[in-house]
């Protein structure tokens, strides 16, 4: 291990209490196209200079950057046969520092919605909900079987393959309500009360979504 004033023994990293020696922070998040022209020996000298001792890294959800080899989860596709969250946890690691892998599970491709519409949050009219930023992808619901079932997969590939302390899921609660099928016959069950039309703090409906959106989290 490279011996810096601010690196973590290796025990002390393994521990239960790691977080209380992470104490200065770099958050790496890649674009897409990152893979194909990124240097991770520049952001390893980041690191070093920064005397950073923990790093937040992409490792994948909505992309993968890693060679994921769970079906439907879509991995980058300038990959290629590299492996750069891989490679950044293994140069973190030998700086003794934390690592927390970040997993985005706000939004799947077209391919994942077609094969699991019920992986999609659905719109008060019944059609599926297209993300506001990018044409061909879906925003999940969070309520579902997607966070529940993929994106356990999904952490626990990453936790598996990789050196790793904790796993930090970006925009995992979800956006808004979703009126799918299967949320409508649970609420009813579970609240007496329909899916709310609109967020209204005073309305026993609204008030009983948000405490069983809670739960469900």
């Amino acid at each position: 291990m490279l011996h810096r004033p601010n690196a973590i023994s290796g025990a002390a990293a393994r521990s239960p209490d790691w977080f209380k020696s992470a104490t200065r922070w770099t958050q790496l998040t890649f674009a897409e196209d990152d893979p194909a022209k990124y240097d991770p020996e520049f952001w390893i000298d980041v690191f070093k200079r920064t005397k950073s001792n923990a790093v937040c890294l992409s490792a994948g959800g909505y992309i993968a950057y890693y060679p994921s080899e769970i079906p439907l989860h879509y991995v980058s596709s300038f990959i290629g046969d590299t492996d750069p969250f891989g490679t950044i946890v293994e140069g973190a690691r030998k700086l003794g520092m934390h690592v927390m892998a970040r997993v985005d599970p706000h939004a799947i491709h077209e391919d994942a919605a077609l094969a699991h519409p019920e992986w999609v949050a659905i719109n008060q009219d019944g059609s599926p909900r297209e993300h506001w930023a990018f044409p061909g992808i879906y925003v999940t619901d969070a309520l579902g079987s997607y966070n529940r079932d993929f994106t356990t997969d999904v952490i626990r590939e990453v936790v598996t393959k990789y050196d790793v302390d904790a796993v930090f899921a970006n925009r995992w609660q979800g956006h808004g309500v979703s009126y799918s099928d299967d949320n409508r016959k649970r609420f009813r069950q579970e609240t007496g009360f329909d899916l709310p039309m609109r967020p209204d703090a005073t309305d026993p409906a609204w008030q009983a979504w948000a405490a069983w959106r809670r739960r469900i989290l």
